[in-house]
């Protein structure tokens, strides 16, 4: 590693030199003199001889690493270094010999800390123990108990404040605004690209989605969304079904003929053609803006509690994918994670490069449906990199199918009983240990995530436990909501649990609070568009 980092030093001195900045002639012999004293292998003449010599170890270390399963020969080693010698005798040099680079920070960067081996993490760790001001070390990683602590000396360990600062790149997620941040990020990039034309971000992608719209044009002229609602109140014959659609209809607003009905059906009184035209008033009377008990829940329900739900019920009757699109979407799913969040943005433009090149570059804006196209394609392929996790890939993968479905039946209810049900409740402390260790394995990957702080577990249940979801860049994989409402949470046992890690299960849960009999078998989503089992 201290070879890779010596020749990046070496290559800044030689591009420097090549731009003009530097003329080597006064300082170079004296950095080879005292180079030569560590790395005394052969003599240097100049930087290039000694750049040459370095890269041709580097060659040599990798050349021995890809051919080593094949060969009986022992690497030739021409010189051991303790760790960062080299570098740093070279960083020493050039501070005290160039005054150009004299006050010149150096540093080591290593992302995705939690991906290595722990004996890696244990050499990184050591490196740390050790570190001086002529090497930064900033180590890139997730969360803070998923990590190794320890050296290669088997009695010392890092200690945070004293060997290292932690710092919580994710403290302003919670703190601050998501979406300004996020939007900065964007900003930055487009502006790169965009040099002589001013595009924002916002308009790029809009602001928010038009649930509306959607609903409109999957509706068009149809009113099986609400006929399916109605149906739900077996007492009510086909007749009474169509005398009531007719009532209770609104031009050009699916999702609120969906609310009428939903208020028609919780209505208890029998006489529903009464409670129909009642519904009707109320509606009317928010449309107008006459401000009644009545119309002030409809307004909540309307423009809050149901309009997510509804959508996504109504996308479900017409066999419709729910649309993913707009700025105020893409950074929900991407939850704090700004990788996930560049690479949706890139996905979406790439396919807007290549599916609406003109209307792209005259409106400088990206339709609903590319969007969305490339949103679910992202997500899929999110889905489908839980395999590469080397430890309990398939068990996660299985579980996060599982838990997916789960919430779709609860977004296809057509009483639309628990708005945007997408969080469940489980003790950690119950499950087995291998069921333990494939939830820590996902929690380690982000493929579920734990709120920070214990919370009531549900809205039925007083109490207060530890709430998960499913990382929301999967919610367009299932369809279902990305937001945070709270309310009802599922309850999961420790056996369902563990059979959502071995197969496609169904928890209990889903029969008790939605009524459906657990003979009756629901369709479940696999990558191949049929009832699966989850495999990798």
């Amino acid at each position: 590693m201290q070879m890779h980092i010596s020749q990046s030093i070496i290559n800044m001195i030689l591009d420097l030199e090549a731009e003009g900045e530097l003329s080597s002639d006064k300082f170079e012999q004296k950095i080879l003199g005292e180079i030569s004293a560590v790395y005394a292998i052969e003599p240097f003449k100049s930087f290039k001889d000694l750049y040459t010599s370095v890269v041709k170890e580097i060659k040599a270390i990798q050349d021995y690493k890809n051919l080593s399963i094949f060969l009986d020969d022992d690497i030739k080693i021409a010189r051991k270094f303790s760790p960062f010698s080299l570098a740093e005798v070279l960083i020493d040099s050039i501070r005290k010999s160039v005054q150009e680079l004299s006050s010149i920070n150096y540093v080591l960067m290593v992302d995705e800390y939690e991906a290595l081996p722990p004996e890696l993490q244990r050499s990184f760790n050591t490196m740390l123990k050790y570190a001086n001001d002529k090497l930064t070390l900033r180590i890139g990683r997730r969360t803070e108990r998923n990590i190794e602590t320890a050296t290669i000396n088997d009695t010392e360990y890092l200690r945070i404040n004293n060997d290292y600062l932690l710092v919580d790149l994710d403290e302003n997620m919670r703190t601050g605004d998501p979406k300004k941040y996020f939007y900065s990020v964007a900003q930055k990039r487009i502006d790169l690209v965009f040099k002589d034309v001013s595009v924002d971000v916002k308009r790029l992608f809009g602001s928010t989605e038009d649930l509306l719209e959607e609903c409109k044009n999957n509706a068009g002229s149809r009113k099986e969304h609400i006929r399916q609602i109605l149906k739900t109140d077996t007492a009510l014959s086909g007749e009474q079904i169509n005398a009531i659609i007719s009532i209770i209809e609104a031009p050009d607003n699916p999702i609120m003929e969906m609310l009428n009905a939903l208020w028609v059906i919780r209505n208890p009184d029998k006489d529903k053609l009464k409670i129909a035209r009642d519904v009707q008033q109320v509606m009317w009377d928010y449309l107008n803006k006459c401000h009644t008990l009545e119309s002030q829940k409809y307004k909540l329900d309307y423009e809050n509690k149901y309009r997510y739900t509804l959508t996504v019920l109504l996308c479900s009757i017409y066999k419709k994918n729910k649309m993913y699109y707009s700025f105020n979407t893409i950074v929900h799913l991407a939850n704090g994670n700004t990788r996930v969040f560049i690479n949706l943005c890139r996905e979406i433009i790439s396919d807007a490069l290549f599916y609406e090149p003109d209307a792209f570059f005259d409106n400088l804006s990206v339709s609903a449906l590319t969007q969305s196209n490339a949103i679910h394609k992202f997500s899929a392929k999110e889905f489908d990199d839980i395999c590469s996790i080397i430890q309990y890939g398939e068990s996660i993968r299985k579980l996060i199918l599982n838990l997916g479905n789960m919430f779709a039946e609860f977004h296809k209810d057509r009483r639309a009983r628990y708005p945007e049900t997408n969080q469940f409740v489980l003790d950690k402390l119950e499950l087995e240990e291998m069921n333990s260790t494939t939830l820590n394995m996902a929690l380690r990957w982000s493929m579920i995530v734990k709120k920070p702080t214990p919370q009531r577990l549900s809205v039925d249940i007083n109490k207060r436990g530890d709430i998960f979801y499913i990382d929301r860049i999967f919610s367009p994989l299932f369809n279902i909501s990305y937001r945070t409402r709270g309310g009802f949470n599922v309850s999961i046992e420790k056996e369902e649990f563990s059979k959502m890690c071995e197969g496609i299960f169904t928890p209990s849960a889903v029969g008790k609070v939605l009524g459906t009999k657990k003979e009756e078998s629901a369709e479940q989503l696999s990558l191949f568009g049929e009832i699966g089992d989850g495999s990798c």
